[in-house]
């Protein structure tokens, strides 16, 4: 496996479990899926960042908890949202230079 911005195992599982999840919660508007599924996808994601989220319960508040997990969860999604950008760019059509 390409180990490409010191990227773990860990958070490419991560950031697969929100996509999984996100997918999950959208498929829901059209297939009568349970709710539970997509928010399990996403808890999972949390899990492994549970010891980032454990830095900051101590280093800065418990409080802070919930206001990081929102973060990294916005954080997976840019990511992913990039992810798909990037491989999205080389099938587009190139643009010739005007004469």
């Amino acid at each position: 496996m390409l180990r490409d911005l010191n990227l773990s195992v860990a958070d490419r599982l991560a950031s697969a479990l929100v996509a999984v999840g996100l997918s999950t919660l959208a498929a829901r508007l059209f297939f009568p899926i349970p709710l539970g599924i997509g928010r399990a996808w996403v808890v999972l994601a949390l899990a492994l960042d549970a010891p980032l989220l454990a830095f900051f319960a101590r280093g800065v508040s418990p409080a802070y908890v919930p206001v990081t997990a929102v973060f990294q969860l916005l954080h997976r999604v840019s990511g992913l949202a990039w992810f798909a950008i990037g491989l999205a760019l080389p099938a587009l059509p190139k643009r010739r230079p005007s004469p």
